[in-house]
């Protein structure tokens, strides 16, 4: 089967190198190096760090929630497609709990207390 199809018949192999050669929609592979997270991270601009760049672009993160904690957040996913459909790009991860009915990552010791060294499995 070497050189052959997957099916075993013949191999034509100008489809193949074409296909090595092109992603799914007949666009060029860039053979270069893939860039770093470094690269690619939402960062302060290179130019001006009173703003933000993404893969080297500038870039204005527009947010907002009606929770300071959107992770325990009943219909998360749904509030996120609302943002999204709004032209929101960007979510603050701030993981309070502050709020009456929010999880606690640390199991309740009683009094008030939390046992650091255990984690709260509903959390």
């Amino acid at each position: 089967m070497d050189g052959g199809s997957l099916d075993g018949g013949p191999r034509d192999s100008s489809l193949l190198d074409a296909a090595d050669s092109a992603t799914a929609d007949g666009a060029p592979v860039d053979s270069a190096i893939p860039p770093t997270l470094e690269e690619t991270r939402i960062q302060p601009h290179a130019a001006n760090g009173w703003f933000w760049q993404y893969e080297g672009a500038p870039v204005l993160l527009i947010g907002g929630t009606n929770e300071d904690n959107v992770f325990q957040l009943d219909g998360l996913e749904g509030h996120l497609d609302e943002l999204a459909a709004a032209g929101g790009n960007y979510v603050r991860n701030t993981m309070s709990s502050r709020d009456e009915g929010d999880l606690y990552p640390f199991a309740d010791a009683g009094d008030g207390e939390y046992d650091l060294s255990s984690w709260n499995s509903t959390y």
